[in-house]
């Protein structure tokens, strides 16, 4: 009779543990952040960022989550509103040009294959995607999407550190000169990082001895 009744709470609890998951197969976690971001030297906006993902209790490469990110952004600017919305595209760059908001994210779709990816405003400022090459590469700096670490980092871009040559800027550096993907795990070199720094991000700098 033990046997049985321990059977039986085992049985009830396999049923109740399908049927939650079933029962949440379509739910969706959801967040809210803004941040404030400077778009040029002289204009900042604070942009809205929304995003969501499945809920699950499947494993992910070390956490558990259902997965399917979806990020959707705001940013306002006068009387305008630039939006978009992708997939897991987590954008990391913002930049303002001539009344065109420019665009890049990194792409987490694929698992093996991560990416960068480019986007600029349209006349009714929707963000649509360009190719690398109608990026600007004096934009290519992140300014979404940071930590301490890698404020500390972008405030003097050293070619020479290591940890800078492996951040999303300098990796963005070598794809948009390249075509070396973030997924293909080049690193770029102190001396390709220092050349580009120099034509691209501060012309007017002195160049390193």
């Amino acid at each position: 009779m033990k046997i049985r009744k321990t059977a039986i709470v085992a049985t009830l609890t396999r049923i109740l543990l399908i049927g939650c998951v079933a029962g949440c197969a379509g739910c969706r976690e959801y967040s809210r952040w803004t941040e404030v971001v400077a778009l040029d030297p002289s204009t900042t906006s604070t942009v809205t960022v929304k995003h969501s993902a499945r809920f699950g209790m499947r494993w992910y490469s070390g956490y558990y989550g259902g997965g399917d990110d979806r990020y959707k952004i705001d940013v306002p600017v006068g009387d305008r509103h630039y939006r978009w919305q992708g997939g897991d595209e987590r954008p990391f760059v913002l930049r303002l040009r001539e009344g065109r908001l420019y665009m890049v994210v990194f792409d987490r779709e694929e698992y093996s294959h991560y990416r960068y990816r480019y986007y600029r405003s349209d006349d009714e400022n929707r963000l649509q995607e360009i190719t690398p090459s109608e990026f600007p590469k004096d934009l290519a700096i992140q300014n979404m999407w940071l930590n301490d670490e890698s404020t500390a980092l972008l405030a003097k871009m050293d070619p020479e550190k290591f940890l800078f040559r492996w951040s999303l800027t300098a990796r963005m550096w070598l794809h948009l000169e390249t075509g070396a993907d973030f997924g293909s795990y080049q690193k770029p070199s102190a001396e390709f990082a220092a050349d580009f720094k120099a034509r691209y991000i501060c012309p007017h700098e002195s160049p390193p001895p």
